[in-house]
Order: structure tokens, then C-alpha cells, then sequence
């Protein structure tokens, strides 16, 4: 057993070494929440880059639409294609993160669940491991 099993032992148990259920469920939502509040954060920067994105973008449709010469249309398409692929590599970045931060919520909840059952199977050894 590791440290981490050891603590979400801890927290789901009284030091008796009986199993309480509120306690198990305020240790499931406390990881629920953590990986809530780091999803959180990839998602602002996910918004943040996108309207970036588009405002490059937007940016540059405008150039390449008003610009007499060809240095001007050549920028103005770059500037486009620039803020596309950054709004691409944006939500293919997010979409990654957030499979990652949901496979990873889950493998926690079921860490908190094989403890309970550890103890349930196991009532005297709460504390001691």
C-alpha cells in the first residue's frame, strides 16, 4: 500500500478504524472538486487561445481583404492561416486535457473506493496499513 492509499485511509476512516460513510463521500467530492478546479483552468486558457486565435484571424481576413498590394494579401493570409491553426491546435489541445483530467478523476474515485472496500474487508487495520 502507498502513501496515497494510506492518507485516503485516513480521511475515510475514524481512527477507531470503523467505516464512515459522510466521510467517504466529502473524500470523493474533495477529489471531484480538485480535478473540477484544474479542468477549470484548462478551460480558461482553452478560451483565452481561442479568442486569440480568432482575433488573428479576424485580423488578418481584414488585411487581405483592404490591402491594395500583394506583400499586404500575402500577410493578410498568412495572418489567417496563423490564427486557424492556432484555434485548431487549441481545441485538439483541449480535447486532450480534458480525456485526460476525466480518465484520471475516475482512477482517483476508484483509488477511494478500493480503499473503502480494503477496510470494510479489513476492520481493525484502518490505521495501521
Amino acid at each position: 500500500m502507498d502513501e496515497f492509499d494510506r492518507q485516503l485511509q485516513r480521511k475515510v476512516f475514524h481512527h477507531g478504524g470503523s467505516y464512515d460513510q459522510r466521510r467517504a463521500d466529502r473524500v470523493r467530492e474533495e477529489v471531484r472538486r480538485m480535478y473540477d478546479e484544474k479542468m477549470r483552468v484548462v478551460l480558461n486558457y482553452t478560451w483565452g487561445y481561442l479568442v486569440l486565435g480568432i482575433v488573428i484571424m479576424m485580423g488578418g481576413f481584414f488585411m487581405l481583404a483592404t490591402s491594395q498590394d500583394l506583400r499586404g494579401m500575402i500577410t493578410g493570409a498568412m495572418l489567417s492561416l496563423f490564427g486557424v491553426s492556432i484555434t485548431v491546435l487549441i481545441k485538439l489541445w483541449y480535447w486532450i486535457m480534458n480525456d485526460k483530467w476525466s480518465v484520471l478523476r475516475e482512477i482517483k474515485e476508484l483509488q477511494v473506493q478500493m480503499a473503502e472496500m480494503t477496510e470494510r474487508l479489513s476492520p481493525g487495520d484502518g490505521e495501521s496499513g
